[in-house]
């Protein structure tokens, strides 16, 4: 009973720090859309990346704004491919300053 206690606590722990919310490392909004870039160590120490999409909207006049992941049809899709590729300059960016310092310490190059 103490093992099945102590494995449903160590799934708790987990689940507390996945559920903390991290700051993105990059972010960019067109209203209704923001694309975020959230930044993670990796085991061989490079960044690995996570973007996100999030489209805002209201399901009518007094409702409160939600988000989703879904794009509507015209503007959102020309606007997204735009944020998407500035979200991809940055990653670029930061694997290649990444790439640079591991190159100039050393580390496995």
């Amino acid at each position: 009973m103490m093992t099945t206690a102590a494995k449903s606590q160590e799934s708790s722990n987990r689940g507390n720090e996945q559920g903390r919310r991290q700051r993105p490392a990059w972010s960019k909004t067109s209203f209704p859309l923001t694309v975020a870039v959230f930044e993670f160590p990796n085991d061989n120490g490079s960044p690995n990346f996570s973007v996100k999409l999030t489209r805002a909207f209201r399901r009518d006049e007094s409702s409160e704004w939600e988000n989703t992941e879904y794009l509507g049809g015209g503007g959102d899709l020309l606007r997204a491919a735009k944020m998407l590729e500035s979200a991809d300059a940055f990653v670029q960016s930061r694997l290649q300053a990444d790439y640079r310092a591991r190159k100039e310490d050393g580390d496995g190059f």
